[in-house]
Formats: C-alpha cells, structure tokens, sequence
C-alpha cells in the first residue's frame, strides 16, 4: 500500500564531521519533534534524496504564499487559473514525474504526488490503514481520493482564512 513516512530500509554505519551549530540545531529539532538525533538526521537526507534533490532540476521554487495569492486573486481570472491548472496538469506534471520517478505510471505519479505532498505542503497527511487494508491498487486509489478531498477542503479554509487577514 502507498503511504506517506513508512518506508523501512535497512541502516547502514556511517560516520560525518559536522559543524557544532549544525549539530546543536539538528539536536533541538530532534527534541521538538520527539525523535531521536539520527531519526531526525535520516529524515533530512531523506527529503533531500526524494525531493531536494531534484526539485529544483524541474524547475520548482519556493514561493511565499501572500505572493501566490496576489497572483491567483487579484492578478489573473478565474479562467486564466483554470487554463494554468489545465495545462500544468497536463504537460508539466508529466514530465516532473517523468524526470523525478524515471518513467510514468499511476502507482509512481501517486508516490511522486505522496512525496510532493510530505516536502511541499503546510497541509500535513497520513494515508492511516483501515481496519482491512487495501488490497488492489483501485481500494487505494479510492482511499487515496478520500484523503486528497480532505486536503483540498482544508486548504480552502487556509486559502479562506488567509484572504479574511489580508
């Protein structure tokens, strides 16, 4: 089953010099997310590994959200975001997973769309097991469907509340 943080992968030894301000800050980290110093350090190399590292070769940049919604609310119409939307989800998308996952299928577009999801969002997920797993690729789609109906609700109250500050 696809999920977000659950991969187990056998560990292997190794030692680093780092810098002591890297090591403290690592450390708080660590605590604040009540995990070990090497939970925290897998982590980081994880992100970089399946995300970070090839992010920016696609082309992705971070943007600061009070830009974004500049752009989507006062910059561009409805129909000029809906065109947007439609094209990125035809032509850009595919080639991101292409060139990120290596080839395109629905099981690597939806772990592409899982990590994307885990590194670029303020909308935190699990996919949690049900009491029966899902056992075809159709019962995790729709258990995936679910889930990403709920993050779209919730970030329509960000995207709500966000707009009442401005």
């Amino acid at each position: 089953m696809l999920r977000g943080n659950t991969r187990k992968t056998k560990g292997v030894t190794k030692s680093f010099r780092l810098d002591e301000d890297i090591i403290r800050k690592i450390n708080l980290q660590a605590r604040n997310n009540n995990t070990s110093f090497n939970a925290e350090i897998n982590s980081i190399l994880r992100k970089y590994v399946d995300w970070d590292m090839l992010a920016s070769k696609v082309g992705m940049i971070p943007i600061a959200r009070p830009i974004l919604s500049e752009i989507f609310q006062n910059i561009m119409t409805k129909q000029q975001v809906f065109d947007l939307a439609n094209n990125v989800a035809k032509n850009t998308i595919h080639e991101t997973v292409l060139f990120m996952k290596g080839n395109l299928t629905l099981e690597l577009f939806l772990s592409w769309l899982i990590t994307r999801m885990e590194q670029c969002s303020e909308v935190h997920y699990s996919i949690e097991p049900n009491s029966v797993e899902p056992r075809t690729l159709s019962d995790q789609l729709v258990a995936l469907s679910t889930r990403l109906q709920e993050i779209e609700r919730r970030q329509q109250l960000l995207a709500r509340y966000s707009y009442i500050q401005t």
